[in-house]
This record gives C-alpha cells, sequence and structure tokens, in this order.
C-alpha cells in the first residue's frame, strides 16, 4: 500500500517538542505512519520562537533537544523554491498577515501535497480570496479518512 503526503503546519510539530495542543492533533499525530510527513524549516523556527517563553530549566531544553531531532529524524524537510517563496509573498500581500501560514499554503498548493492545519483564519482567507483551497484539510477532515 502506497502511503499518501502531507504537509504539517507548526501545530503538529510541537507535541514532539513537548507542548500540549490538545486530544484532536494527537489523534493526527496517532495516524501519521500511514504518511510521508512532509515540514518546512520556518515551521521548526516558528516553534522555537514559541518555546523560548516556554523552556524553564535543562530538563526543558534535553525535552526540546530530543523532540527536534525527532522531528528531523521521522518527517521530511521541504526546502521551498524561489516560486514558493514569491506566491507566498502575493498570499501575504493580499492580506494574510503570517508568512509562514502563506508560505505553507504556497508550498502545498504549488506542490500539490495537503496541508494539516488548525489554522481556521488562512483556510477562510484562501477561500474568501478565492485561491485554491483543495490541498488544505483539517484535523476533523483529516481523522475522517
Amino acid at each position: 500500500m502506497t502511503k499518501g503526503s502531507l504537509i504539517i503546519d507548526t501545530s503538529f510539530i510541537m507535541p514532539t517538542l513537548g507542548v500540549d495542543i490538545g486530544e484532536e492533533v494527537l489523534k493526527c499525530i496517532s495516524l501519521f505512519d500511514n504518511y510521508d510527513i512532509f515540514y518546512i524549516e520556518a515551521s521548526i523556527l516558528e516553534a522555537m520562537w514559541k518555546l523560548v517563553k516556554l523552556i524553564r530549566n535543562d530538563e526543558d531544553m534535553v525535552r526540546v533537544m530530543n523532540g527536534l531531532e525527532a522531528v528531523k529524524s521521522k518527517y521530511h524537510l521541504i526546502i521551498p523554491t524561489p516560486q514558493e517563496y514569491i506566491y507566498a509573498y502575493k498570499v501575504y500581500s493580499l492580506g494574510h498577515r503570517d508568512y509562514i501560514d502563506a508560505l505553507l499554503y504556497s508550498v502545498s498548493y504549488m506542490r500539490k501535497k495537503s496541508l494539516l492545519t488548525l489554522d481556521m483564519e488562512l483556510i477562510q482567507f484562501i477561500r474568501e480570496n478565492g485561491l485554491d483551497a483543495r490541498y488544505i484539510i483539517t484535523p476533523t477532515e483529516f481523522l475522517k479518512k
């Protein structure tokens, strides 16, 4: 059986780094063995921006380090192309002010790979601006598969 491909947003990286995002995210992650999981390096940077406020001691740092190693060994890194960066800028310039989300969408759209995201604001923005939303899926949709 062929595995499916799935690009994940930062929310699905956070539990591996020790941050509880909720039961729905954990249920999705439990199904990841059936997929080739992809991420962009900007999602790691975004996760670290959030984590620097939460790290309190050496134990926390070790947990984050182990989580980063797990992400990098289990998931596949996508390096966005120049065209994907430019398309993300176009999405950003339409008014969506989270460039990392715009970049995730751009990579998903241009590579025709599903993007698993919790970001309902991004999904609504994509739809309201007449952009192609067929590759974006929510956890609820993913869990129904």
